[in-house]
Formats: structure tokens, C-alpha cells, sequence
């Protein structure tokens, strides 16, 4: 199997997903009313009640949600025929996974930064354990959408690590383990649009719509594509 790891291009999405962050939390001073003079953007992130890890945790969701979308979308890529012109096979691959352990790592950060945050205050259990954080001052079944998109990272993991031992694993089991991957999805978008504090955000809204769309279109085709008989490719007659 043919595989461009592209090791440069992938360092230059981590770099520019770094900056992206870096600018998406600035946003919230620059646009805010708080003072932004150095010596006061300083004294005002570090203050005890800071919002700072707040806002890194409200980018960082948004962020590990595209990446997870991106692994999604390449992992389909791998054995559509629409896709080779685009992909190689071997070269999909390598991006479906660089895609999910970099959404894996992000979501990470996304949970780690709660735990610095002077509002929520969650624990190092209720971070860890689904289905833990629960709080009277919280909306009705946030609980629940945070336990769902607890237990997606969960899945995405399992079947990250899976995919390490791939080939030791029997592939009805390989292909069990790996149908989750679309549970854990279903259950991060519902994670980050019940209990995400921007998801009443048009342009947050927007984001969901279209990119649900096009996973949708990209499933739907490959769907059909499976259900559509092959063309077998034609013998040619020996000439003497």
C-alpha cells in the first residue's frame, strides 16, 4: 500500500491549529471590556476567578470537534473510489489517523482545561468518569450530553489504540470495534450542540449544518457506491 505521510504538512495543521486557538481566545479580550494594556491582560488571566480556562475549553471543543469531523471524513476516503483522485489509499490512511489522535489530543485539553476553571470547578473524577458531573446550577441533562461526549472520547480512543493491533485482530472484530467510530461521532455533535457554550452561535450553527451535510452526501455516496455492481476489468486477447 502506497502511503505519503507528509510529515511537514502535518506539522504545519498542528502549528496553524495552535494559532488558531491562540487567536480564537484572544478574541475573547480584544472583544471584551476588560483592559488589554499588557500589564492588565496579565494580572487579569492569572487572577483566581480568571474566565481564562474557560474560554480555552469553549475553543478547544470547537477545534477538537472539526478535527474529529476531518478524521471522519478521510477515514470514508480510504476505500472510496470518489476519493482517488484526491487520495491514495495508503495516503487517507495516514491522515485518517493523524486526524484522530490530534482530535483525541485536543479533546483532551478541552476536559484538562476544566480543571483550572474558578466557575465550574469540576474534579479530577467527574473530568474522568462518565456521567459524574452533575450540578443543580448546570441545564437539565447537561449530565447526560457531558457523559455522551465523556464515553465518544472513550470510543475514539479504544479504536485509536485498535487500530495499532490492526493486523492481530480479526477482522470481524476490527470491523465491530470500528463501527463505533460513527456512535462516538453522533454522540460528540449532540456533546457539543446541548451543552456547548456557543452553540447558539449562527456561525457555530452554520458550522454544524454544513459540515453534517457534506459527511452525510460523503456517506450517502459511499452507501450507494457499495450497493452498485463493480466493473470488472476486461481480459485482453493474446495476439500471436
Amino acid at each position: 500500500m502506497k502511503r505519503a505521510t507528509h510529515p511537514w504538512l502535518k506539522l504545519g495543521v498542528v502549528v496553524s491549529i495552535a494559532l488558531i486557538a491562540l487567536a480564537g481566545w484572544l478574541s475573547f479580550w480584544v472583544c471584551g471590556t476588560q483592559d488589554i494594556s499588557l500589564t492588565a491582560f496579565i494580572t487579569q488571566i492569572t487572577q483566581a476567578d480568571s474566565p481564562s480556562f474557560w474560554q480555552w475549553s469553549r475553543v478547544l471543543g470547537i477545534i477538537g470537534y472539526s478535527v474529529l469531523w476531518l478524521s471522519v471524513m478521510t477515514g470514508l476516503s480510504i476505500s472510496s473510489q470518489s476519493s482517488q483522485f484526491w487520495f491514495e489509499r495508503g495516503t487517507a490512511l495516514s491522515w485518517h489517523q493523524f486526524f484522530t489522535w490530534l482530535g483525541l489530543l485536543v479533546s483532551l485539553l478541552h476536559a484538562g482545561t476544566l480543571l483550572n476553571d474558578s466557575y465550574l470547578a469540576p474534579s479530577l473524577r467527574e473530568i474522568a468518569v462518565p456521567f459524574m458531573l452533575d450540578r443543580s446550577d448546570l441545564p437539565m441533562l447537561s449530565w447526560l450530553w457531558i457523559g455522551l461526549g465523556q464515553v465518544a472520547w472513550y470510543a475514539m480512543l479504544l479504536i485509536a489504540v485498535g487500530s495499532l493491533f490492526k493486523q492481530k485482530i480479526a477482522k470481524t472484530a476490527w470491523r465491530y470495534l470500528h463501527a463505533f467510530a460513527l456512535a462516538a461521532y453522533v454522540s460528540t455533535v449532540a456533546h457539543g450542540l446541548f451543552v456547548g457554550t456557543d452553540s447558539s452561535q449562527l456561525w457555530l450553527q452554520g458550522w454544524y449544518l454544513v459540515s453534517n451535510l457534506l459527511l452525510m452526501t460523503k456517506v450517502l455516496f459511499r452507501i450507494l457506491q457499495l450497493k452498485l455492481p463493480q466493473a470488472k476489468p476486461q481480459k485482453i486477447a493474446k495476439t500471436v
